[in-house]
């Protein structure tokens, strides 16, 4: 068996530096506890934002009584939560990413954006609509230019082959129609 290679000094140094530099940008738990009567765990966070999840997102903790949940701690530097009985525990940062900033997250708050009615936004989808409805996006829109202004067609063949013959064509189709 290979013998352990132990880190340099320098090393440990740097990878120390990397880890109190990741301390200042991951979010830090101050405070944890449990709401009972909403059921859900609640965390104070170091710059002052309080964040509650239902403990039903939380399936570890399904079979825990409330006394349980009440014992919840906070470890090291506030970047995680755990409890000892049941023997559960999350980090902070799966957490957030979890329920506030994942894809699954980010798709939940925009079908629910997307589902809410009102007036104000009927009134802007009939005007939307009156107008010709929603512009067709374009690929690859092309800055107006004025006319006096010089033209050069750089090609990016090396990068996507069909791109540099496209920004040719469409330099031929608004030199013919300017004239």
């Amino acid at each position: 068996m290979p013998k352990p290679s132990l880190l340099s000094k320098t090393d440990y140094e740097a990878a120390r530096k990397r880890g109190e530099e990741r301390l200042t940008r991951a979010p830090r738990v101050v405070s944890a506890s449990y709401d009972a009567a909403n059921d859900r765990i609640e965390l104070e966070l170091q710059n002052g934002a309080g964040v509650a999840i239902p403990r039903r997102e939380l399936g570890e903790l399904q079979a825990a009584t409330p006394a349980q949940l009440k014992r919840v701690r906070v470890l090291g530097p506030g970047t995680a939560i755990a409890w000892d009985v049941p023997d559960v525990g999350f980090t902070v940062g799966v957490l957030m990413e979890q329920f506030y900033g994942g894809k699954a997250w980010s798709a939940e708050l925009g079908r629910r954006g997307g589902s809410k009615t009102s007036e104000r936004k009927a009134a802007s989808s009939r005007a939307n609509g009156a107008l010709g409805g929603r512009p067709k996006s374009q690929a690859d829109p092309a800055p107006a230019e004025p006319a006096h202004a010089s033209r050069t067609t750089v090609s990016f063949e090396d990068e996507a082959p069909d791109r540099g013959r496209g920004h040719a064509r469409e330099h031929e189709r608004r030199k013919n129609m300017e004239g």
